[in-house]
């Protein structure tokens, strides 16, 4: 299976496994009014909607590059990854401002919690076989809209411990519930800013990470034609990454020669990064460049 199917069948998988998460939670929060679990049914139903967007995002973004967008829509699951985020905030929102008031109020108790308790304990089993599936694809594909879907199911898992635990403790504590789900509220918010931050990186075009761009810069400087090299620079867009560098060679090359050395060049890379795309402008070395920059 191609890492492209294999992106499109998690996702698939995670609109499925948020969908019968909806109808159980829907159930528990109709039998047992507990706050706790209608966080929970909150956060399945973004996760949903994120998943639809990200099943859209990934088959549009697989698709190759065409004469009107020629460096591809891989970014279009930056942008799935970003508008997730935003969804999980503004339903935070709302969760903290519906806690606070039940907390001063204290006017619904949580009913029938046996009920809860075997939904969330399925609900924890259902999260955690899709978060395994999800981490499988994230290692094979590096996608970054699974890697956004993923965080959702693993602090859906999390939500749905602490909610398990809460309905146990409500004999005890009838604030209980609500106090889990002004903690889960903050614990969503306070996960979410990395895929914020990433998406955001992506959407700005922020150079690779410092260990890719070196292996790549030891590539260049391992050819015997190349005398050195400046305006290197990267950036990615979804699973594909944009190389440029200016390559100081010997300048009584003839022009075929020169061409001949960046085509190896341009080889060696894409081999070690099979998704990546490499452009190469040839320079004699010692050619004052003093207007470009220089690394």
């Amino acid at each position: 299976m191609t890492n492209d199917r294999l992106v499109q069948l998690t996702s698939k998988a995670s609109v499925a496994a948020a969908f019968m998460l909806i109808i159980a939670k829907l159930y528990a929060v109709y039998t047992t009014h507990s706050l706790g679990i209608l966080s929970s049914l909150f956060d399945s139903s973004v996760d949903m909607i994120a998943s639809i967007g990200n099943l859209i995002a990934v088959t549009i973004a697989a698709r190759p590059a065409d004469h009107k967008y020629q460096f591809g829509y891989g970014k279009l699951e930056a942008v799935a990854a970003l508008i997730q985020s935003i969804l999980i905030g503004a339903s935070l929102l709302f969760l903290v401002s519906e806690a606070l008031q039940r907390f001063f109020s204290n006017d619904i108790t949580v009913t029938h919690s046996t009920t809860g308790i075997w939904v969330m304990a399925l609900s924890i089993v259902m999260t955690l076989g899709l978060t395994a599936f999800q981490r499988y694809t994230i290692q094979r594909t590096q996608s970054l809209a699974i890697k956004a879907d993923m965080l959702h199911y693993k602090t859906d898992t999390a939500v749905n411990i602490v909610v398990l635990i809460s309905l146990f403790l409500n004999t005890y504590y009838n604030n209980i519930d609500t106090i889990a789900c002004i903690g889960i509220c903050g614990y969503v918010m306070w996960a979410t800013r990395h895929i914020v931050v990433e998406s955001l990186e992506v959407l700005l075009d922020k150079e690779i990470n410092v260990k890719d761009q070196s292996n790549i810069k030891a590539i260049l400087n391992n050819h015997p034609s190349v005398k050195g090299f400046h305006n290197f620079r990267t950036r990615s867009s979804g699973k594909r990454i944009f190389i440029e560098a200016h390559i100081e060679m010997d300048p009584k090359l003839t022009l075929v020669e020169a061409h001949n050395i960046a085509h190896d060049l341009k080889d060696a890379v894409e081999a070690v990064y099979p998704h990546s795309e490499m452009i190469v402008h040839q320079d004699p070395v010692g050619y004052d460049e003093s207007s470009e920059r220089r690394f």
